[in-house]
Parts: C-alpha cells; structure tokens; sequence
C-alpha cells in the first residue's frame, strides 16, 4: 500500500528514534541498522531534514537525529515527501485513470473508504506509538 520509499523512511526514522539520547548518527548506520541502501537512505535522509522531521549536522559529530520528540511526528510526516497523498480523483487501476462520484469505476467506492481509513491511521498515529508496541519496522 505504501511505496518501497515510504517503508524504508519508516524503517530508518523507527531506528533512529531507537538511538539513546537522540545523538546524531551517520548514514551509514542507519543504513547498516535499518537495512536500506545507504546510496537510496541519503537521498531519503536528506528530505526528511528539509521537512522537519530530522535535523542535520555535517562535520565530526554530524549525522542525524529527530528535529522532534517521537510523540509529535506523525507517520504522515515521514511519508508525505515519498507518497502522492493528493489522491483525490486518483483511481485505484492507476495509469493516470480519474475517477470520481459521477465517473467512477467498479472499485472507487470501496478503495475510497481504504484510502480515507489509511489517511485517518497515518495522521493520527505518531512515532511514539510505533516505538512503544516494540515493533521493529
């Protein structure tokens, strides 16, 4: 449902979160950690910094850490640079096919309930929700 971008952000923001006393830390622990491409993790890194999500540091003590505490970054944060959330009209058979209430096809009714579902759990959810169910992403 998310694109492989999105789930490697999550992967590495999740790991990140985890590093005691939110010291900065290189990419290529992060990398190593969450097992994403470091070439494909910089890239992500670096726009997470841009929005706010994490803060960058370059020199000997550089890296990166979260800009914020876990509990006010919501998982629509991380994903929103990686994932065209306007979707509205978007169709769920993709190749550029709009649909919408008078020119719908046979499954935008129902995908449009999933996709608001999804929206709803990713606004709401923050990061500390993920780190407190002690999953690994």
């Amino acid at each position: 449902m998310l694109s492989s971008t999105s789930e490697h952000a999550l992967r590495a923001i999740s790991w990140i979160a985890r590093v005691p006393g939110n010291v900065p830390v290189v990419a290529a622990d992060v990398a190593a950690g969450a097992d994403v491409p470091r070439g494909y993790l910089s890239k992500i890194l670096g726009q997470l910094a841009r929005t706010g999500v994490l803060e960058a540091r370059r020199g000997l003590r550089g890296g990166y850490r979260l800009a914020r505490t876990p509990k006010s970054i919501r998982l629509l944060e991380i994903i929103a640079p990686f994932e065209p959330l306007d979707r509205e009209g978007a169709c769920v058979f993709g190749n550029g096919r709009r649909c919408n209430e008078r020119q719908s096809c046979s499954l935008h009714k129902n995908w449009s309930r999933i996709r608001e579902a999804l929206d709803r759990f990713l606004a709401k959810t923050t990061l500390a929700d993920v780190l407190k169910s002690g999953a690994r992403l």
